[in-house]
């Protein structure tokens, strides 16, 4: 009553039904006087339990999203899509290296980062979400970081409000940093494809690979060579010095023939000691490059300080014609004999 008489409009009172259970009543007084003194109160009350148990979960459902985009590693982004305002959440920023207040709320902030090879798709990809094309956008790019890197995001949104003539008025989403997963994903890629003690190329990677140079070979009318090199007595090295030691011969030679070919050409650490040279966009001279290879191999020593004496290669070669392309196992092992037939003149001299 002293509430009421107060100036209170309305008043919230918890009561106990008469089953024992809580519920809560709103209560309105408008007290009536007669010459200025109090006769009574007119009051009207409303159950409001259901209200309030409404407003408790709303007030925890906002409390967990408070703690989800606190907590969350994602970066929050709310896009009015009429006026370019965008509100980024502070873990946004924190991702690329930016402290809250130093980021612009505007979409141009974010446009102006996205890697300019992959602007195009992403403006493609936005475009057509905002047409109404998909259900939802997607987008994985680089954008720039605040220290000048690249970082790899992932970024998924919606439009979640539209004008009544259906153009787009509010869009929300997230930035995931995948920067880590790209990065994995991308190491993954390089030991399918590579040999792991030499970084050469490996023999996964050559079934693939020549299949596609076979095809150029045809389109432009030129032959490919190849060259199949390995370590003599390489066996006799792992036995006697170990095999740490025939990792570094190993490692060495692969460095040697890389080097000693072009950009264009393939090296591709074949099989135990064996190396195969792909040697592209040539008329063939197989020779040539096997000499300059030979030479090279006598001049550096490999091995000298290590074994004793130096390492020595033999090497075959072979090559196919433009359209010979179904006779590529006859010329691998064309190579591969004259490799050998190399190798046992070497042991009759000796």
């Amino acid at each position: 009553l002293d509430s009421f008489e107060n100036g209170a409009d309305k008043i919230e009172y918890l009561f106990r039904s008469r089953s024992g259970d809580p519920f809560w009543i709103e209560a309105t007084g408008v007290p009536v006087r007669r010459k200025g003194v109090l006769q009574y109160y007119l009051s009207n009350w409303v159950d409001i339990t259901e209200r309030n148990k409404a407003q408790e979960e709303l007030a925890r459902s906002e409390e967990s999203l408070r703690l989800i985009y606190e907590s969350s590693s994602d970066g929050f982004w709310d896009w009015d899509v009429e006026t370019g305002a965008t509100v980024f959440g502070p873990q946004w920023a924190r991702m690329l290296g930016y402290e809250p207040f130093e980021i612009d709320h505007d979409v141009s902030f974010w446009e102006k980062l996205i890697h300019p090879d992959e602007r195009e798709k992403v403006m493609a990809a936005l475009k057509s979400h905002l047409e109404g094309c998909t259900e939802s956008y997607e987008s994985t790019y680089r954008m720039r970081a605040r220290d000048g890197s690249w970082k790899w995001i992932l970024d998924r949104g919606k439009v979640v409000s539209r004008l009544p003539d259906g153009r787009p008025k509010r869009m929300v989403g997230t930035h995931t940093d995948m920067s880590g997963q790209k990065a994995l994903e991308d190491k993954l890629v390089y030991m399918a494809s590579h040999d792991q003690l030499t970084g050469l190329y490996n023999r996964h990677y050559f079934n693939e690979y020549i299949e596609k140079e076979l095809r150029r070979s045809d389109r432009y009318g030129h032959p490919v060579a190849f060259l199949m090199a390995d370590i003599d007595g390489f066996k006799s090295i792992n036995d006697t010095f170990g095999h740490h030691v025939g990792d570094v011969i190993l490692r060495d030679v692969a460095r040697l023939l890389s080097g000693s070919v072009r950009d264009i050409d393939t090296v591709v650490r074949y099989g135990g000691d064996e190396f195969l040279i792909v040697l592209v966009e040539t008329d063939g001279e197989k020779d040539f490059v096997r000499e300059r290879i030979l030479a090279e191999v006598e001049r550096r020593g490999i091995g000298q300080d290590i074994l004793g004496f130096p390492v020595t290669l033999s090497i075959g070669g072979s090559f196919l014609n433009p359209g010979e392309g179904s006779r590529l196992e006859e010329a691998l092992a064309e190579a591969d004999r004259q490799m050998y037939q190399e190798k046992t003149v070497k042991k009759e001299r000796k």
